[in-house]
């Protein structure tokens, strides 16, 4: 199918920055037992605060943010994909929707010289990615049909759909591409290039 892309909205965790095991430890630390790999790895499946197992039912999830927001504040964003953020953002509006925080990622971004994002869209706003892509249309007028979600979860994917977001995945995230591709997204892509390829692909159709 080919539609017009105006507006790029990217997931944080797993596409802007690897925060996999940062996240899987920091959590097993926080709730005082190993969190298993793949556990966290399907909380991701749905929306995420939907998809807690029942051992972590009771964690303060706004306590855990307290808890990392020094050091996610200082993670480092590879040079090249910050660069590639600026060019995106002279082509595209760009904005970011998280079940992370808001707060930590604004400040990241601030610190790495990458705030090139309209809005950053994250819990503290709500708890569901399809509100939040709702209220990102109510906000700043563009509909589902403008935009294209990156993101690296098949929980993501699905949540998209229901607002009628189209969705691109990165195989470099929490999700392997054979977890992906059971979300049936537009496309998977193994780097940044192979992103701007489909991009460019789509303004060609666009143009015959």
């Amino acid at each position: 199918m080919i539609f017009v892309v105006k507006v790029l909205i990217f997931d944080f965790d797993g596409v802007l920055q690897d925060t996999f095991e940062f996240h899987r430890s920091k959590v097993s630390s926080y709730v005082g037992f190993e969190v298993d790999a793949q556990v966290y790895r399907d909380m991701h499946n749905g929306n995420f605060f939907d998809c807690v197992p029942e051992e972590l039912k009771k964690v303060n999830w706004y306590g855990y943010r307290s808890f990392v927001f020094n050091e996610m504040c200082r993670l480092v964003m590879d040079d090249k994909l910050r660069d590639y953020l600026a060019g995106l953002s002279s082509v595209y509006d760009l904005y970011i929707v998280s079940s992370g925080s808001s707060k930590i990622i604004s400040k990241y971004l601030g610190l790495n010289g990458a705030s090139v994002f309209k809005e950053v869209f994250g819990a503290e706003e709500c708890r569901s990615k399809k509100e939040k892509f709702s209220m990102l249309f109510e906000k700043y007028g563009f509909s589902s049909s403008d935009c294209l979600f990156i993101t690296d979860t098949v929980g993501d994917v699905l949540e998209a759909k229901e607002v009628g977001v189209k969705s691109v995945c990165v195989d470099f995230g929490f999700h392997s591409r054979e977890v992906l591709e059971k979300g049936e997204p537009e496309a998977i892509v193994s780097s940044f290039d192979e992103l701007t390829l489909f991009l460019e692909n789509l303004i060609f159709q666009t143009q015959k």
